[in-house]
């Protein structure tokens, strides 16, 4: 694996997307407190950038009327059809579909945003 050098962890503001270049590969990198993560810049469903999108936190149904919400686990959401993805690992959460966005192991080192292809 390759490693990419994005930046200081503060270029990048908490609870923020940003599209990057990472090595000649379109990412969205997000910021979730000190946590970071980077997947492929697109959503495999009809190709919306899914840096244009907004990150949020998951949101499951337990029953009609009821929601459940899990602030540590952030999901990015397309800006075209609203589906919702997994940061950690890039796998849709709203449709059962076997769609998923590749994921990129993103880390932070002495302060430096680390992204590895």
């Amino acid at each position: 694996m390759k490693r990419h050098v994005l930046g200081q962890l503060e270029d990048i503001e908490d609870g923020t997307i940003q599209a990057r270049d990472v090595g000649g590969r379109n990412v969205v990198i997000a910021r979730h407190g000190d946590r970071i993560f980077a997947l492929r810049d697109v959503c495999p469903h009809q190709g919306a950038k899914l840096s244009n999108g907004v990150m949020s936190c998951s949101r499951k149904n337990a029953r009609v009327g009821e929601h459940h919400v899990n602030m540590d686990q952030p999901v990015i959401r397309c800006p075209w059809h609203n589906w919702e993805y997994d940061l950690d690992h890039g796998t849709c959460l709203t449709h059962p579909t076997p769609l998923a966005v590749a994921a990129y192991r993103a880390f932070v080192e002495d302060g430096q945003i680390i992204v590895e292809t």
